[in-house]
C-alpha cells in the first residue's frame, strides 16, 4: 500500500504539489504533507523538492484567497516547514541512515525553544493569556478547570510541550518520507528504524537539562528536558522493535505499545515515560547487543 502511493506520487510532479497543498492545512495530513517534501528532497535532490515547494505555496496561497483565509497565516508557516524538512530529507538522501537527520532535527527544535525564550523573556508570561483561555474553554464545557497553581506550572513549561510536540510531529513527516523513499528503493525501512540512535551529544545535553531542572525556577531546563524526552521516545521504539526483531516477538506485540498511547492522558504519560527512559538508557549503554555464547 505504501509502495503504490510513494509511486504514484513520485511519478508526476503536479501530484505531488495538489498533495502538499491540500493536505498541508488539515492538523493530521499535514504530516503526509511534509513526508512528500522529504520524500522528494531525499530521492531527487533538494532543488527538485524546492521547485515542488514553490509551486506548491503558489497553490496553497490561491486556495486560501478562494476559501476567503488570509493566506499569510498558511504561507509562511508552509515556507518554514517545507524548507526545513527539505534540508532534513536531502540530508538522509546523502547519508544511509536516520541517525544524523534525526539529531539535526532535535538540535533544530531545542535552539529554537531557546532562542524563543531569550527573545521572550519570560515564556511563562507569553503562554499564560493561552493557558487561562484553555482553563475558561474547560469552564464552558461543565468540567471542573485545574487549579491556578496547575495553570501557572502549565505555561511555565508550554514551550517545552509545544517542542515536544514539533519533535513527534517532524519525526513521524520524516520517518513516512524516508519509508516511501526506502520502497521506491527496495530497501527495508525497518533496519533503519531499528539503529536509531541519537548520540552522546544530546545525550549529555539531555543528562545536564534533567539535572538543572531540578533547581526550582529553572524553567528553560525544564522545557529542554521535555523536548530531549520526546527525542528519546522514539530510541526506546526502537529498542523495543529491534528486540522483537532479534526475539521474534508475536506480530501483534506493537498493539500493547501503542494502543496505551491513545488510552488517555495518564496512561500515554506513564508509556512514553518508560519508552523515553529506555532510550536514554541504550543511549548510554547499548540496549542492543547480540548476546554471545563466549563464556
Amino acid at each position: 500500500m505504501m509502495g503504490t502511493i510513494a509511486q504514484w506520487l513520485d511519478a508526476r510532479r503536479h501530484r505531488r504539489i495538489i498533495v502538499m497543498a491540500v493536505l498541508f492545512p488539515l492538523p493530521i495530513f499535514v504530516v503526509v504533507s511534509g513526508a512528500i517534501v522529504v520524500m522528494t528532497s531525499a530521492r531527487r535532490g533538494w532543488r527538485e523538492a524546492g521547485v515542488d515547494c514553490a509551486l506548491a505555496l503558489v497553490v496553497l496561497g490561491l486556495i486560501s484567497v478562494v476559501s476567503g483565509g488570509a493566506w499569510q497565516s498558511v504561507v509562511w508557516p508552509a515556507t518554514t516547514m517545507w524548507a526545513f524538512l527539505t534540508a532534513i530529507g536531502g540530508l538522509a538522501g546523502a547519508v544511509p541512515a536516520l541517525n544524523l537527520p534525526f539529531q539535526i532535527m532535535v538540535f533544530g527544535v531545542a535552539a529554537v525553544a531557546t532562542l524563543f525564550t531569550i527573545v521572550t523573556g519570560d515564556p511563562t508570561e507569553y503562554w499564560r493569556p493561552a493557558v487561562e483561555g484553555f482553563a475558561e474553554a474547560i469552564g464552558d464545557m461543565g468540567l471542573e478547570a485545574p487549579p491556578a497553581a496547575a495553570l501557572e506550572n502549565l505555561a511555565g513549561v508550554f514551550t517545552g510541550l509545544v517542542g515536544a510536540s514539533f519533535i513527534v510531529s517532524l519525526a513521524l513527516t520524516t520517518f513516512l518520507g524516508i519509508a516511501w523513499v526506502c520502497q521506491l528503493n527496495d530497501r527495508p525501512f525497518g533496519d533503519l528504524f531499528r539503529d536509531l540512535r541519537l548520540g552522546y551529544v544530546i545525550g549529555v545535553l539531555a543528562a545536564l537539562a534533567g539535572l538543572i531542572a531540578l533547581i526550582p525556577g529553572m524553567r528553560i531546563a525544564e522545557n529542554l528536558t521535555l523536548i530531549f524526552a520526546a527525542a528519546f521516545l522514539f530510541q526506546g521504539l526502537a529498542v523495543l522493535h529491534w528486540f522483537a526483531r532479534v526475539r521474534g516477538w508475536p506480530k501483534f506485540w506493537p498493539v500493547g505499545v501503542y494502543l496505551p498511547l491513545f488510552l488517555g492522558p495518564a496512561i500515554a504519560f506513564g508509556v512514553a515515560f518508560a519508552l523515553s527512559t529506555t532510550g536514554f538508557v541504550d543511549n548510554w549503554f547499548n540496549l542492543r547487543r547480540q548476546r554471545s555464547n563466549v563464556v
